[in-house]
């Protein structure tokens, strides 16, 4: 094999094999390769390879795999149809899509020796959990190559919970890929000088800090802070209600630094206020929330605000929300001025939200469906910021209210 240096820790036998990395590092190349050689030693050798989601062939690994086949020579040894590739011994590889999978429909795959799962960084958790547990076979692997995006991505958690006994996880770039042509290095050179800002992630694997065309102007680079609140410290909480989906804000605040230290979510407003009681019971609490909870009702008799103006937190509401432009604007400003920090480790979705909402065809952010989703992160996240720091640039009809 063209063995890069590099990849040589992933022929030693282990269940779970992970290679990541920025662009042009031979990730898949290197597994494509692996494949071919595995189905022409042993015979009867199966191989699934995985995409969360897979609308066509043409997007899958399987002309990587018929290339390989073709540069080692071996293009007697297989019989390549329009949905997958048969060895003459027995062997085979086959080309599927995660989403595509039910709990029942997975158990096709128990037969098989490996699994390749391509662009690892997309796969969801409820993709991982019916996966493993159906590539049993006796000594089965599960490889998974990707470029990661975010942190806190299903895979990224998974490979962090794996152990040295059972798990390899390898980290390759452009720059150590000896075989790369020249006219790809000096795309990344380019890309260096022309965009310094994206290239480590594109390039080098890195966490993406930010997205192009965000709402927000949260980079994790920047505005990452391991701040944690402290005993008996004030809070100020950010509100957001939903059906099926209250989500909370929590801040700490140092004059005029604002500190997101912690988030959560609940069913109802009556979890909501359980959650606050015994989350911080000590801490001196202020709510700064959603203004529809004057009006929304959790039950017949008592509005959601009203609830939690009877377990005696403070509430300091506006009479209406703020318009999404200026709620933007203001919590842009403090990213502007330094004055706005996210524990990314305490509030993985509220950073998510932050760098993931982008404006759509419109010109708007862009909306999701259902509770618990970015756009619900965010309004919670930006209300406070709003109605503490943003009142002096917008006309807004506002009432504050101290309950307790």
């Amino acid at each position: 094999m063209k063995l890069l240096k590099q990849f040589k820790p992933l022929t030693v036998p282990k269940r779970y094999k992970g290679a990541k990395g920025g662009r042009a590092s031979g990730k898949s190349h290197f597994f494509a390769e692996c494949i071919v050689k595995l189905c022409v030693t042993y015979q009867s050798f199966n191989v699934v390879c995985i995409r969360e989601i897979q609308k066509s062939l043409k997007f899958s690994a399987k002309k990587l795999i018929e290339d390989k086949i073709a540069e080692n020579g071996y293009s007697n040894r297989f019989v390549i149809t329009q949905n997958e590739i048969r060895g003459v011994n027995g062997s085979l590889i086959i080309f599927q899509g995660m989403q595509d999978h039910t709990a029942e429909s997975i158990k096709s795959l128990e037969g098989f020796d490996v699994a390749w799962v391509e662009e690892a960084q997309s796969v969801s958790s409820r993709s991982l959990e019916l996966l493993i547990p159906t590539i049993r076979t006796e000594n089965s692997e599960l490889w998974f190559s990707w470029n990661p995006t975010y942190e806190d991505d299903p895979i990224e958690v998974f490979f962090k919970e794996l152990n040295e006994t059972n798990s390899i996880l390898v980290h390759s770039n452009y720059d150590t890929n000896k075989l790369l042509p020249d006219t790809v290095t000096d795309e990344a050179k380019r890309h260096k000088e022309a965009k310094p800002e994206t290239y480590p992630h594109i390039w080098l694997g890195d966490y993406k800090t930010s997205e192009a065309g965000s709402v927000y102007k949260f980079d994790r680079n920047i505005h990452s802070t391991n701040r944690e609140m402290l005993p008996n410290e004030a809070l100020i909480i950010g509100q957001d209600f939903n059906i099926g989906g209250c989500v909370s804000i929590v801040y700490v605040r140092e004059g005029d630094n604002m500190f997101a230290v912690d988030e959560f979510i609940s069913k109802d407003t009556f979890e909501l206020r359980d959650n606050l009681l015994e989350k911080y019971q000590g801490h001196q609490v202020e709510i700064i929330p959603d203004a529809s909870g004057r009006s929304n009702k959790t039950n017949a008799s008592r509005s959601d605000i009203g609830i939690l103006q009877d377990a005696g937190f403070r509430i300091n509401a506006p009479k209406k929300n703020p318009r999404i432009e200026d709620r933007i604007n203001a919590t842009n400003d403090k990213y502007i001025d330094g004055t706005l920090f996210i524990n990314t480790t305490k509030c993985p979705n509220y950073t998510k939200a932050q760098i993931k909402q982008v404006y759509d065809e419109n010109s708007v952010p862009e909306k999701f469906t259902g509770a618990g989703t970015i756009d619900d992160y965010n309004d919670a996240g930006t209300y406070p910021i709003h109605r503490l720091f943003g009142l002096s640039k917008t006309k807004v009809n506002n009432i504050s209210l101290s309950f307790g």
